[in-house]
Parts: structure tokens; sequence; C-alpha cells
């Protein structure tokens, strides 16, 4: 693969990124846009196209690339109301598990076996999403979901895999009575530093033109997505902030489980 610096920087590139990728782009921008009205979705709409798209280290880099704009301007948005001794305790789980999961996808990421394994991961992560919001209440009272040691682990490693790092640490949250605005402003600092972080360990690898433009697309859609998001917010009731997440997770499960089921088949046929 070509490195930065040495980047084709055409607009044969750029075009070309514009049309490969127009669901990730889409997903890029109501993630953004639902993460800020109802404080999760962004990465579950964009790593189902990106763990699709590209084998599962890039994916997670791709999504790193993106979703920190996003985190950045929701953090500056909503920061007086972040609950920050519930938040510290968590941050070194991350760090570790994410680490690991990291180092997982970059040495075995591009087997395909693996980056089926990563793809079945990501559904999972998927369907605890819609397990967390369906029945977010049974959260509460729970001690093991509340120990930030589980909390933290499941999040990093699921961050550092398939760029994911919402759906496991929803619960965490919930545990601990946090819903609403206060969710939504104590979760973006584990946004910012799990993208963050994903972004430093993948920044010594090389990636072609495209693919790089297609993540600062994504960035600036992205970005726009919350600004919109930031404006309708106040206006939109629980029950479709609930309907929009039930949208892009039905969406991005439907995305990666045609992604997961053709690179089994044509791994079975390339057998034959």
């Amino acid at each position: 693969m070509e490195k930065f610096a040495v980047l084709d920087l055409t607009f044969s590139a750029l075009f070309s990124a514009l049309f490969s990728a127009p669901g990730l782009l889409l997903a890029a921008f109501l993630g953004a846009l639902i993460q800020r009205v109802a404080g999760m979705g962004f990465g579950i709409a964009v790593s189902g196209f990106t763990l699709a798209a590209f084998d599962p280290f890039t994916a997670v880099y791709v999504s790193a690339i993106i979703g920190f704009g996003v985190t950045v301007v929701t953090t500056l948005q909503v920061r007086q109301h972040i609950v920050w001794p519930v938040v510290w305790p968590i941050v070194m789980p991350i760090m570790i598990a994410m680490f690991a999961g990291f180092g997982l996808a970059y040495a075995f990421g591009h087997l395909p076996l693996v980056r089926a394994g990563f793809q079945t991961l990501g559904l999972i992560a998927i369907a605890l999403a819609l397990q967390t919001l369906l029945n977010r209440h049974q959260a509460k009272g729970r001690a093991w979901i509340a120990h930030p040691w589980v909390g933290g682990s499941f999040t990093g490693f699921m961050s550092g895999t398939v760029g994911m790092p919402g759906p496991t640490i929803a619960p965490y949250f919930a545990a601990h009575s946090i819903v609403g605005t206060v969710f939504v402003a104590s979760i973006t600092p584990v946004f910012i530093l799990t993208s963050l972080s994903r972004f430093t360990l993948g920044s010594g690898s090389g990636f072609g033109a495209e693919t790089l433009y297609i993540a600062l697309i994504g960035a600036m859609i992205a970005t726009l997505g919350v600004f919109v998001g930031g404006w309708i917010a106040p206006y939109v009731p629980l029950k479709v902030q609930q309907r929009l997440i039930l949208l892009i997770i039905f969406a991005s499960a439907a995305r990666l489980a045609y992604a997961l089921v053709e690179g089994l088949v044509l791994s079975y046929i390339a057998l034959l």
C-alpha cells in the first residue's frame, strides 16, 4: 500500500472516493446527527460500513478519523454535563484492552477468516446496542455491569477491533443511572479517547489516496451532522430518538451481515 508521503492526491482520487463509498458517507452524516441527539449511533453506523469495505485494521483507523471531529464538537457543546467521577475509572481499562484489540487487528486482520470473525464481532456489538436501547432500565443495579474494569475492558476491546465503543459502554453508564443529556455528555470523553488512540496507533501504516479521501470527507460530513443534530436535539422527543437509533442499527447490521456472508461464500469458492 502507498504511504501518505507519496500519495497521489489528485481529483481522480477525490471523485473515486466520493463515488466508491456513498453509503459510508451517508452513514457518517446520519450517525453523527443521531449520536448528537441520542448519545450513541455513530460508531454503529460507520463501522458497519467500514468493516464491510476494508480489512479490520484499516476499518478501525478510518472510523477513528471520521469520528474524531464528531466527538470533539459534541464534547464542546455539552461538556458542562459530563459526570467525571464515573468517566475517570474506565480510562485505564479502555486503554489496555484497546491496545490488545488493535494489535490483533493489525497482526491478523488481513486473513479472510479473521476478517469474518471481526465482522461477526461487529454484529454482536450491534446486538448489544439494540439490547441496551430496548432494556436500559435492566442495567440499573447490576454491580458487574457498573464495574469500571468490566465496562472499560469490553469497550476498549470493541473499539480496537471493530471501532464500536458505544454498545458496550452504554450499559455501564445506564447502571450508574446516567441518561439523557448527561449520557450524551459523559460518553463523549470515551469517544475522544478511543478515536485519538486508534488514530495514533495506526498513523504509521500506509493507506491509499482513495482511503484517505474517504476518511477526510467522511470527517467533514460527520462534523456537519453534529451541528445539525445540535440544532434539532431540543425538539426531538425520546421516542423519536430511540427510533432513529433503531433505524441506524438495522441499516448497519444489514450492510455488515451482507459483507460477512459474501466474504464467506467467496472464501469457500476459492477453496474449491
